[in-house]
C-alpha cells in the first residue's frame, strides 16, 4: 500500500490547494456534460491563478476553486484538517 499521507490542521496554503483540485477532480458531481448534439464536454477546469485559500472572520480556512466563469465549489478545512466539499458557502468568498 502507497504511502499516504494523512491531513494536517493548520497545513500550507500549496497543500489544501493541491488536496482541494484532487478532491474537485475526482468527485462525482463533476462528471461530463453531454452538449445538445450528443458531444461530451468535461467538467470545469478550475484556474490556479484565480483560485485562492481564504481565512474569514469566523477563524475557518476556505480553499475557493474559480475560473473565468466564476466559483466552481468552495471546501473549508474541518478541525482534523480534511476539507469537506460545501454546498453553500459564505457570500464573502465570492468577492475575495
Amino acid at each position: 500500500m502507497p504511502n499516504q499521507q494523512s491531513p494536517v490542521a493548520g497545513a500550507s496554503k500549496d497543500d489544501l490547494m493541491r488536496r482541494a483540485m484532487a478532491a474537485y477532480f475526482s468527485s462525482k458531481t463533476n462528471d461530463r456534460f453531454t452538449h445538445q448534439d450528443g458531444r461530451e464536454i468535461a467538467a470545469s477546469q478550475p484556474s490556479q491563478l484565480l483560485s485562492s485559500v481564504d481565512q474569514l472572520a469566523d477563524g475557518k480556512r476556505y480553499v475557493v476553486l474559480r475560473n473565468g466563469n466564476g466559483v466552481l465549489a468552495v471546501y473549508r478545512e474541518r478541525g482534523t484538517g480534511l476539507l469537506r466539499r460545501l454546498i453553500r458557502w459564505p457570500k464573502d468568498l465570492e468577492s475575495t
